[in-house]
This record gives structure tokens, C-alpha cells and sequence, in this order.
């Protein structure tokens, strides 16, 4: 199965709109909803980016096209705090509506989350470890992207699935998204830098003599054949 959020390739979106040089912030709940986001991966209330994207690729097609960028990152947090029994069933929705109704919000400054999100920006993964000599690809290999669906989270996007390219550079050992998005621990695998040709992934509609970079999992990939 498809997911929403896996639209990278596809059609019939329109445009691109960006916007005109303007950045930040479009309305004052986008900057609350960061600013809760950034609290929730501080105090580790959601473990990790990887569980943070899989929450908000479980919303329903629906929803998921409803809603904006920001709207769709209360549901991986209130699925975190649901699942930590920090929440009960139907808290939020009354809360919100005492709000709604004049209620006070309280203010809480704890200045000590930030060295929690700092701690956890430094374990989240985006520093990756030195290739060794255990990894299976080399610069030149010809390989194929595996053409699998994956029930969890992956960063692995349908349009590449099953693409022939070749090996540019061996990145290092990064930690399989795959696995701590779902809280099975830590997997570190060697990722790539592949090539491709765009025509050979998009098509003839594709530019003649283009390119397509992906950095990828040794998971995602298999051999080929000499």
C-alpha cells in the first residue's frame, strides 16, 4: 500500500508555489506547534525523528491532505503521549475546549528541556559513524534499489523502487530509520550515494542527460548481476 505522504515522482499536485523569498512562520499556531515539537523530542517524549515521521505518516489519506505541515505534527506527539498513558482518552479534546471557552494557560519555563533537545539532536542519528570494511558496495558496483512496500516507516520513495544506478561514494554507518521508528533499537548500517539516470527512473518525460542522486541504505539494495 501506497502511503500519502509518498507523493515524491508522482502527478497531479499542481505547481510548486513557493514563497516569493518568505520564510518562517505563517501563522502564530505554526510557531506554537514547533516550539511543542521541539519540547516533546527534548524531554524524549517521542523517541526519535524516525517515530516522530512514521506518527505522522499513519494519518489517513484524508486527514493527511487536510491538513498543512504543521497541523500534521500533533498526531505522532499526541500518539506518544496516548501511548505513555500521559493522556487519557478524550483529555485533549476537553481541554481545548476549556480553553476555547476562556480557561487560563498556564505558562511553564523549564530552560533545563533545551539541554534535552541538544542531547537529543547529538544521538538522533544525523551523525554517522566511518565506513569499514564490512560494507558490501564499493564505488562503480551496478546495483538495484529493492522494489519493496514496507508496512513501517522507510525512507526508501516508490518512485525509486526497483531503479538500476551506480555506487558514487560510500557515506558511512547511519542508523536504520526503519527500525527506530517503530522503538526496535538502534541498527547501523553502512548508507550510499547512488546515481541514476533520470530518464531510467522518470522516464522519457524526464530531462535527456540528467541525473538522479539518492542516499540509501544498505538494506534497500541488492545486486546485480556482473
Amino acid at each position: 500500500m501506497r502511503r500519502a505522504h509518498d507523493v515524491g515522482g508522482m502527478e497531479g499536485f499542481g505547481p510548486l508555489t513557493p514563497d516569493s523569498g518568505e520564510y518562517g512562520f505563517h501563522a502564530d499556531f505554526e510557531r506554537r506547534m514547533f516550539g511543542i515539537t521541539m519540547c516533546a523530542l527534548g524531554k524524549g517524549l517521542v523517541s526519535s525523528v524516525d517515530e516522530f515521521r512514521w506518527g505522522v505518516e499513519q494519518l489517513a489519506p484524508e486527514e493527511y491532505f487536510a491538513s498543512n505541515y504543521y497541523e500534521r505534527w500533533i498526531s505522532p506527539i499526541e500518539r506518544a503521549l496516548f501511548d505513555r498513558g500521559q493522556l487519557g482518552p478524550g483529555e485533549l479534546t476537553r481541554r481545548a475546549q476549556e480553553i476555547a471557552a476562556g480557561a487560563s494557560v498556564p505558562r511553564l519555563d523549564e530552560p533545563e528541556w533545551s539541554d534535552g533537545f541538544v542531547g537529543f539532536v547529538r544521538t538522533a542519528g544525523s551523525f554517522g559513524q566511518p565506513a569499514d570494511a564490512t560494507a558490501r558496495y564499493k564505488p562503480g558496483d551496478r546495483i538495484r534499489l529493492k522494489d519493496v512496500d514496507p508496512p513501517v516507516h522507510t525512507r526508501l520513495p516508490t518512485y525509486a523502487r526497483g531503479k538500476v544506478g551506480v555506487i558514487e561514494r560510500v557515506h558511512g554507518r547511519n542508523i536504520l530509520p526503519d527500525v527506530r521508528a517503530v522503538k526496535q533499537g538502534d541498527v547501523w548500517e553502512h548508507t550510499y550515494l547512488i546515481v541514476f539516470d533520470a530518464q531510467a527512473v522518470f522516464g522519457e518525460r524526464a530531462e535527456a542527460g540528467q541525473q538522479l542522486t539518492l542516499d540509501v541504505w544498505e538494506s534497500y539494495i541488492e545486486s546485480l548481476e556482473a
